[in-house]
């Protein structure tokens, strides 16, 4: 009907929906879309059950446009004209568009066909994909014959369906061949081809059942042949040839009584449903039975004089009745008037002084907080949806009415405490398996807090397909899916709810189930992708650090939407220096402690725990440890090697000497370069003293010495250049004398070959580092040919150690391991 060109007053009172009328089994149906004001027929209010339509049936939209129902038979010459034989059926092949996805070909024969998660088509998945099912509803979209064409037309479905990416609105759209064609996500989403017209199919009925799998129809055409033959080179194809009744499509009232099975109590709150129905209803009654009453005069002079006095005495009764309830009900009648003015803040006044007082009224409960909703939703959701983030203001006024209506409802009344239950269980609710109590109105803000938190995120990260960022957004993102997953079936039918006070809200509906939509998939495919990561991560403490940061590396190429990666790089390289430190023995492991608090990441801080932190020292010994590394980064020399000196613990008592040697040595030097200044090879002797310190540790000694040190920045360079050809060529002898093999790491006593060896390795590496201390007071970089050699001997180096420490843990000569694994710490 062309509604869009009647005026504004009568557009706005109906809804984008409204209602359907349909054709079943020949008869002709209609159905009130949950539509803002309702359509009757015959003065009874339709609802949401399809009903029947007669000849001479008044369907009443919105309590503004009616309409008489005239129903023409139709003649042989028409229905030949619709329904020709040699029309040719529509056959819709649906193929899954990953090729590798384990769900089964569909081939659509009849029409209409809903989609339904509890329809064996797609249940028949529900072991084995238990979430990727749950994302379709009860029902979903459904496809449907009209004008010669298939259109696609999706049922306010909880997780949208989908045409060429697109999500569909409020209207069907027609189907091509090569669409792509996907419900509730990304797992049912297949590629279709239409056939019809000019193909000729047959198929045998006694063995082509809705769901069958194994048979196949008959075939006669070449063409068909191909197009078949293609599809029995599937796993399985299911054939579907029994159309879906339309009552079943559009039947709204049963399928809420399926989504909520194993409740005793359904039944008996559908009844109270409908009693509210039935007292909304009360005038119409009156008048339909006033005019029954009329026409009873009508019907035959003989009894006219006995009609009269039985007609008079009902009138007096209905006036008398009808008086007393207008007088009673004044101030409720008051309200009503207010809340249909569209005076929101009036109705919500009005509505909470009147239960304030006494009066316990489900229905002005449900009047007052229905006003709440169009008062603040409207501009809550433009911001919600405009990403403007100051929603939160309007949410709290909503909280704040939630507040006044509980007190409202929380009150002394006829010398007895009312409990809200008996409130609400009087409220005209929408849904029969509602909650109760203020349940109702505080799971409805829950729900708009719940959004307004999932849009909040989803705006922090730049939208449903940003970044995520690792060991941050894990835990928001599954706790935002499990919540909404707990709750599916009760949200999406409180969002109804709302949708008939706040029709914009439907906008924001749509927007939310996307959201949640990509949040899921994000938690199936890189949540777990991460989870994976970490995982084995974490089995390769034992490993070297280019080889966990190629782990890294690869997770990152292949989820480029995973950021925050550079902390893992980070800390992969502090648990290599401390590893390196721990292995260096005598000279480092002071420095381990004060390395660990630098960690990032949960990961490498608990295999620090687990891995290292054994091997170091505790109690007084650790103390007096750090006491001494902090008095050598002062440079004094004398209170560091004193407290060295108080360590008698035998474990530690020979690192702690080694440790004075060390610093009595550099102090020694340090003396002596600066009394050196002015002599001949002054020069030689800074560059032995600066390439003899370790930047970290010895901090103090090269603050000293760093500015005069970078006046002699070409022989520096020229320095570390030597050190580096040393190391090369140390790496080279290596190689070419052959490198240490696993039978000299099991050799029973410590082979001449095994010392030169370890002595060519160790040193190269020792020249690279010195080489490197340079290169990085320098600011410059290696060559791309130097870091292929530095890198092979520091791998080198790593696994030789790696092996001889299992071997020392788990060979009967640990002590023989643990000697050749001092060679290679030197």
């Amino acid at each position: 009907m062309p509604f869009s060109n009647y005026s504004e007053a009568i557009q706005k009172v109906l809804s984008r929906r409204h209602a359907r009328i349909f054709m079943q089994d020949g008869l002709p149906y209609i159905i009130d879309m949950g539509s803002s004001n309702g359509t009757v027929v015959n003065h009874m209010e339709v609802r949401d059950r399809p009903h029947a339509l007669k000849h001479g049936d008044q369907i009443c939209f919105a309590n503004k446009l009616t309409y008489t129902v005239e129903i023409e038979a139709e003649s042989e010459s028409s229905s030949q004209k619709v329904t020709p034989q040699n029309t040719k059926p529509f056959y819709l092949y649906m193929t899954p568009e990953d090729g590798q996805s384990p769900i089964d070909s569909i081939v659509i024969m009849s029409f209409p066909f809903m989609v339904s998660r509890t329809d064996d088509v797609f249940s028949r998945y529900q072991d084995d994909f238990p979430e990727e099912v749950n994302f379709l509803s009860r029902r979903h979209a459904y496809i449907f014959e009209k004008n010669a064409s298939l259109y696609i037309e999706d049922l306010k479905s909880a997780n949208g369906t989908f045409v060429n990416g697109e999500m569909l609105k409020d209207e069907a759209i027609q189907l091509k061949s090569g669409d792509i064609l996907s419900f509730g996500g990304y797992y049912f989403r297949y590629h279709i081809r239409i056939e019809g017209g000019g193909d000729n199919l047959e198929t045998d009925e006694t063995i082509i059942q809705q769901g069958c799998q194994q048979n196949k129809p008959s075939l006669e055409t070449t063409s068909a042949a191909v197009m078949v033959e293609s599809v029995e080179n599937e796993n399985k194809t299911l054939f579907i040839s029994s159309a879906t009744s339309f009552l079943d499509i559009f039947c709204f009232q049963e399928e809420a009584a399926k989504e909520k099975t194993g409740d005793d109590d359904n039944g008996n709150e559908q009844k109270n449903i409908d009693n509210k129905a039935s007292e909304r209803l009360l005038f119409h009654k009156q008048r339909i039975f006033l005019q029954n009453l009329v026409g009873a005069f009508q019907e035959g002079e003989t009894t006219r004089g006995f009609n009269l006095k039985i007609a008079g005495l009902l009138v007096l009764v209905v006036i008398t009745v009808g008086v007393g309830w207008y007088f009673l009900n004044a101030e409720k009648r008051s309200i009503t008037i207010a809340c249909d003015s569209e005076d929101h803040a009036g109705c919500m006044e009005a509505s909470l002084a009147y239960l304030s007082a006494g009066n316990i009224d489900g229905e002005v409960a449900q009047f007052a907080f229905n006003a709440a909703l169009k008062r603040y939703l409207p501009d809550w959701i433009d911001k919600v949806v405009n990403r403007e983030g100051e929603g939160s203001s309007i949410m709290n006024e909503l909280a704040a009415f939630q507040n006044d209506l509980r007190n409202a409802l929380s009150i002394e009344s006829s010398g007895k405490s009312e409990n809200i239950l008996v409130v609400y269980s009087q409220m005209p609710m929408s849904k029969g398996d509602l909650p109760k109590e203020m349940e109702y109105v505080d799971g409805t803000i829950g729900l708009l807090k719940n959004i307004e938190v999932l849009e909040s995120f989803v705006t922090q990260r730049g939208g449903g397909d940003g970044k995520i960022k690792i060991d941050k957004d894990e835990k928001e993102i599954t706790d935002i899916v499990d919540k909404w997953q707990a709750n599916t079936d009760t949200d999406r039918r409180i969002m109804l709810d709302i949708i008939k006070q706040v029709p914009e809200f439907d906008e924001l509906r749509m927007l939310v189930f996307s959201h949640i939509r990509d949040l899921r998939n994000d938690k199936s495919l890189y949540l777990s992708a991460i989870r994976s990561f970490k995982e084995h991560l974490g089995s390769m403490s034992g490993s070297n650090e280019n080889q966990m940061l190629s782990e890294v590396d690869k997770l990152q190429q292949k989820y480029p939407r995973i950021i925050g990666l550079d902390t893992y790089r980070d800390d992969i390289k502090l648990y290599q220096k401390i590893k390196d430190l721990e292995q260096g023995g005598s000279g480092k492991v002071l420095n381990v402690q004060e390395l660990a608090g630098q960690f990032k990441t949960a990961l490498f801080s608990n295999l620090y725990a687990q891995n290292l932190r054994a091997k170091l020292p505790e109690g007084d010994v650790a103390n007096h440890f750090s006491q001494a590394l902090a008095q050598w980064y002062d440079g004094s020399c004398d209170e560091s090697i004193g407290t060295l000196g108080k360590i008698q613990d035998l474990q530690w008592v020979e690192l702690a000497q080694a440790k004075i040697n060390r610093q009595k040595t550099i102090c020694q030097q340090f003396e002596k370069l600066n009394k050196s200044r002015r002599e001949k090879n002054y020069e030689n002797t800074l560059l032995q003293f600066y390439t003899a310190l370790e930047k970290e540790e010895d901090r103090y000694f090269v603050s000293q010495i760093e500015p005069e040190i970078l006046t002699y920045k070409s022989k520096l360079q020229g320095k570390a250049e030597m050190l580096l050809k040393k190391a090369i060529s140390d790496w080279e002898n290596y190689t070419r004398q052959g490198k240490i093999e696993k039978l000299q790491l099991l050799e029973s006593d410590i082979s001449t070959q095994f010392t030169e060896q370890s002595k060519l390795l160790v040193q190269a590496n020792q020249y690279i580092d010195q080489a490197k201390t340079i290169y990085q007071m320098l600011a410059l970089e290696l060559t791309p040919l130097q870091k292929e050699k530095v890198t092979a001997i520091a791998d080198e180096l790593a696994y030789q150690r790696n092996a001889l420490e299992d071997l020392a843990k788990t060979s009967d000569s640990s002590q023989v391991a643990e000697a050749k694994l001092k060679l290679l710490r030197k």
